[in-house]
């Protein structure tokens, strides 16, 4: 084999071996915290009941997303922008854009739980009392995690991989599970109010300690650097990535506002139960997108197209593979799992694995949305977003009532195919690089 053949050849087994072997450490905080998190919703179903839990849930849900769409898309901008500025030793554009991001985060996000708030208090008695208590807090909540999520990003553009998953994935679950149980313990109720407040003091002290370690580690690596401001650059890019992060990160929370809007608490909750034992799948693909994410932005800032396509195809491999084997499992072992939760809970055995099916789907295709946007993209598929999410809106207001939390589930897939499959055609059309399995 010639010398250049056998360098091109140790490369590819070492982007292999440095992908497996990051997306490995990714995966486990990220099932380590599913795993906290699942654990927290079977016993509150055992504790609560379904009613009281999907009434959590909603409220939840609603917090994750208002907390997203508070951002502006501005977390999702910043591993194009942070990538950029550490080739090109940028760093008081780095600064710059920290800041004013923190400025953006903050502001907006303390509008949109305003506007919330007066909205739930202006339309008093349209919405069922049991659910209002707990949706002000989530909205309280908004700010909150909004800070997180742009520090939690922040870290991940500088690979700093510790500090991306603990906190946010494993501490901030294993916080609220051991403050039920002292709840629990000390003979006090869990109502979906009293959780939904574990849930804001748990995301309010993860916020202040990763602040801080994020705060020291940019004190660090940017050297004292004076900012630089290019806010019209950075908004106009990462406004169309909002749609992006709601069809893709918090798909399952979107999905659950979508069809808790036309289904009962308890069946909201046998949903969420089915996304979330689903999830696996799921954590799987993250872990190898995230992992990869900052390798892919460096290799294209330096216009390595040919690394670029080889560490690409080596996700997209690992992605499929794995999600395969997780789908395979629950088919097996799906009504037993779903049976955690209580009886009641078995009868979405069928939602699963349409679920399941949406995520394999999205795995085959390959990590297309990350590509795009990281390559600057963002203007050529945001139409494809902004459709799939008045399509995820049409299908559920369609599918929901006839069909009950199985048309939820096929909404979930019937979106997924659409943008997964027009996404793959743009990377290969604009990028040239071809996401396979093969």
């Amino acid at each position: 084999m010639p010398p250049i053949a056998q360098k091109l050849k140790h490369i590819a087994r070492l982007e292999m071996f440095k992908l497996v072997a990051g997306a490995g450490f990714i995966f486990a905080c990220r099932v380590s915290g599913a795993l906290l998190a699942y654990v927290t919703l079977v016993i509150l179903a055992r504790w609560m009941g379904a009613t009281e839990l999907g009434i959590f849930v909603f409220a939840s849900s609603w917090c994750m997303v208002l907390s997203t769409v508070a951002c502006l898309g501005y977390p999702g901008a910043a591993y194009r922008f942070i990538g950029l500025g550490l080739v090109a030793r940028d760093f008081g554009r780095i600064r710059g854009f920290v800041r004013r991001g923190r400025q953006i985060v903050m502001g907006s996000s303390l509008i949109m739980a305003g506007a919330g708030a007066a909205a739930l208090v202006s339309i008093d008695g349209l919405i069922s009392a049991d659910h209002v208590r707990p949706l002000l807090i989530a909205l309280l909540c908004v700010p909150i995690f909004s800070w997180v999520r742009l520090d939690v990003t922040v870290a991940h553009a500088f690979s700093w991989f510790v500090l991306y998953t603990v906190p946010n994935w494993v501490l901030r679950p294993l916080l609220l599970l051991v403050a039920i149980g002292a709840v629990r313990l000390a003979g006090g109720a869990l109502s979906a109010v009293n959780v939904m407040l574990l849930f804001t003091a748990a995301t309010l002290l993860v916020a202040i300690g990763e602040h801080a370690i994020v705060a020291r580690g940019l004190n660090r690596e940017l050297r004292g650097a004076q900012p630089v401001y290019e806010t019209r650059t950075w908004v106009r890019t990462g406004m169309p990535l909002l749609i992006v992060m709601l069809l893709t990160s918090y798909f399952p929370e979107l999905s659950v506002i979508l069809a808790g809007v036309y289904l009962p608490p308890e069946d909201i909750a046998k949903f969420n139960a089915c996304i979330r034992t689903a999830s696996v799948i799921a954590f799987g693909l993250e872990a190898v997108d995230n992992r990869a994410l900052p390798r892919i932005s460096y290799l294209f800032a330096q216009g390595d197209i040919m690394n670029l396509q080889r560490i690409v195809a080596h996700a997209t491999q690992l992605k499929f593979w794995s999600a395969l084997m997780a789908v395979l499992v629950l088919a097996l072992m799906g009504e037993h799992i779903l049976a955690l939760f209580g009886e009641e809970f078995v009868g979405g055995y069928g939602s699963l694995m349409i679920v399941a099916l949406a995520l394999l789907l999205r795995a085959a295709i390959g990590p297309v949305g990350s590509l795009l946007y990281i390559t600057g993209h963002q203007d050529s598929f945001i139409i494809v977003y902004t459709c799939a999410l008045v399509a995820s809106v049409v299908l559920n207001f369609l599918l929901v009532p006839r069909f009950g939390i199985n048309g939820a589930a096929m909404a979930m897939l019937l979106v997924t195919g659409f943008w997964t499959v027009w996404l793959r055609i743009l990377v290969m059309r604009l990028i040239g690089i071809q996401p396979s399995i093969f």
